[in-house]
């Protein structure tokens, strides 16, 4: 809280101010709460709230995952090797489209969307362990593609335990 003689920032709950002696007791506390006090000057590290950057990566991640759907289902419909009737391929373009709603779910910030990203990030970190295991395999027919796939699956990974993060910061 502030001290309304010295205007300087005092611990919470604290009976007089550490700075000049005023009596605090029967002061309601401001609603301005700080997280961390230097110890030696008593000044607040930092303020509370959100970073400022919270925001602009929630809606960069929720891009990425709606972009990243997109590239999938793209990727499976070019390939000339994959049967589109096959059981299989349309499973993988169905998971592909859901990443894309949800994507868009999450920019729209609809909240039965961003009630159910924990669980498809968590299923999207296990997706992306396995894309790392299998980049690594890869790596011993073709490096370079290898080397590739590694990258978009730690890229993966990060998103999803990213996103995690952000929706309990953007409630």
């Amino acid at each position: 809280m502030i001290c309304p003689t010295c205007q300087k920032q005092v611990l919470s709950g604290m009976a007089t101010c550490q700075f000049c002696g005023s009596d605090l007791r029967g002061m309601a506390p401001t609603q301005k709460k700080s997280m961390f006090i230097d110890s030696d000057s008593y000044e607040p590290v930092h303020s509370g709230g959100k970073p400022n950057w919270v925001y602009p990566a929630y809606y960069s991640l929720s891009a990425y995952f709606a972009l990243s759907g997109i590239v999938g289902i793209f990727l499976i419909m070019i390939d000339k090797k994959k049967d589109l009737s096959d059981p299989f391929t349309i499973a993988m373009i169905a998971i592909h489209g859901i990443g894309l709603v949800v994507g868009l779910g999450l920019l729209a910030k609809i909240e039965v969307v961003r009630a159910i990203v924990n669980y498809l990030s968590f299923a999207k970190i296990l997706g992306a362990l396995r894309g790392i295991l299998g980049s690594l395999t890869m790596m011993m027919i073709s490096t370079g593609l290898g080397i590739l796939f590694l990258i978009f699956s730690v890229l993966d990974l990060c998103a999803a335990v990213m996103m995690i993060y952000l929706i309990g910061e953007t409630d």
